[in-house]
């Protein structure tokens, strides 16, 4: 748990990671140089679970976000931000199902989001949604919300990985989990995330979204050859719709087969399913059928949608 002046909210926090009906952890708070009080708060807790980190310079979000890394003795590494709730029982939740599936490396889950003065805005969703879902996703857009997030500490020793980019740091490193791990997520709430106009995410708005950009085209780039500037027109396109040229609409349909060939082994019935109503709501469904059924669900492909 990295926190910058959060004394606002960070005795919530805390106190809903102390309260898990898990009780086997520590909880590893790095302090970046906060100026509001937040680190005589922080002296003052009592509780052997706590390894309290203090920075002498402010080092930024994904600094201390990796100080923290560095600092991990457990199993898992479980992430919760400065301003928002975990449920009591996220905890137990999450190691039981790393527990049940050890093939799962990056475990997310839905979250209920709350506003400033904590009153509920939104009920966190509850859909399914597979390994090969969240692959999908990680090509356009972060899938996760980072406060719900549990991994395996051993595959960021084993294969070397950490918090690098200054902005959108948390989707960089999911995607580089995907390469070597499956993807899960617990179809339920397990935190409350505060809308918070002064946290990172709100104030450094834009460069988030140019970070995200970048590594949404890096991983593109990984199945299809076209310029930045195409995949970004296919990337809007996919998240947001609108009209899409003749050239980029051969790129997305290029990346399409290739995604699927790629995973042709775990391409799920529900996913060809969600792939369609996607077509279907871009394009129409006679134009789908017409421009791009048969090349990418024939027989030959073994990925045919019926």
């Amino acid at each position: 748990m990295p926190v910058y002046n959060g004394i606002s909210f960070l005795q919530k926090a805390i106190e809903s990671i102390l309260s898990q009906t898990y009780t086997h952890f520590e909880l590893i708070i790095v302090n970046d140089c906060s100026t509001d009080g937040t680190l005589e708060y922080l002296y003052g807790l009592n509780d052997e679970r706590i390894i309290l980190v203090n920075l002498e310079k402010n080092v930024g979000v994904t600094g201390a976000l990796q100080v923290g890394m560095n600092r991990v003795k457990g199993e898992y590494v479980a992430r919760l931000d400065a301003d928002d709730i975990a449920y009591p029982l996220r905890l137990e939740k999450q190691v039981s199902f790393m527990q049940q599936h050890p093939h799962v490396g990056l475990l997310g889950s839905f979250a209920d989001t709350i506003s400033m003065d904590g009153s509920l805005l939104t009920d966190g969703k509850r859909v399914e949604k597979s390994d090969i879902d969240l692959r999908w996703d990680l090509l356009f857009k972060n899938p996760f919300i980072h406060s719900t997030i549990m991994f395996r500490a051993k595959l960021i020793t084993d294969f070397g990985l950490g918090y690098n980019l200054p902005h959108a740091e948390d989707y960089d490193l999911w995607a580089r989990l995907s390469y070597v791990t499956k993807l899960a997520l617990i179809p339920e709430p397990l935190i409350q995330y505060r809308v918070n106009p002064k946290s990172w995410t709100y104030v450094k708005a834009s460069e988030q979204n140019h970070s995200e950009m970048l590594v949404s085209t890096r991983e593109i780039s990984r199945l299809v050859n076209a310029s930045p500037e195409t995949i970004e027109r296919v990337r809007r396109w996919v998240r947001t719709g609108g009209h899409l040229p003749g050239y980029d609409f051969s790129v997305f349909v290029e990346l399409i087969y290739a995604f699927l060939k790629l995973q042709s082994g775990s391409v799920t019935a529900e996913f060809k399913c969600r792939l369609r109503q996607l077509l279907r709501k871009r394009l129409g469904w006679r134009v789908v059928k017409e421009r791009i059924y048969w090349r990418l669900f024939d027989k030959e492909a073994a990925i045919r949608i019926t």
